[in-house]
């Protein structure tokens, strides 16, 4: 499959932005709107997504050594008032680990087996 083919294969259901795979009768959603009040621990079906988190409260999102392929990113949008900090637990994350505010984003790239840079999160 090439990138144009890939390109297609992304649409607006349900007023969520998915991936529909021409292989299979379901879609993979590459928006993931997430509201708490608690911490959160970043995992394998994240790899790849764009995750809206909404707060009020400031919160830690854990990255631990999952198991994707290096190169692969998870960006984080804070999307109310709450400070987002993104803390490793078995994993290294290089970067400023705060969000920068409402509507600021930060993006995990993995790098490394065990090593994350974080971009964008200027506090």
């Amino acid at each position: 499959m090439n990138i144009i083919q890939n390109l297609l294969d992304i649409k607006l259901i349900d007023n969520v932005l998915c991936y529909v795979s021409s292989y299979k009768a379901n879609y993979t959603p590459l928006v993931n709107a997430v509201e708490t009040k608690t911490n959160l621990s970043i995992d394998k079906s994240d790899a790849g997504k764009y995750l809206r988190v909404s707060s009020l409260a400031d919160i830690e999102m854990t990255i631990s050594d999952i198991d994707v392929r290096i190169g692969t990113s998870i960006t984080i949008e804070q999307q109310s008032t709450g400070i987002i900090t993104i803390i490793g637990d078995g994993a290294t994350v290089n970067g400023d680990p705060k969000t920068g505010g409402q509507y600021k984003c930060i993006q995990l790239i993995k790098v490394d087996t065990k090593e994350w840079i974080l971009i964008g999160g200027v506090a």
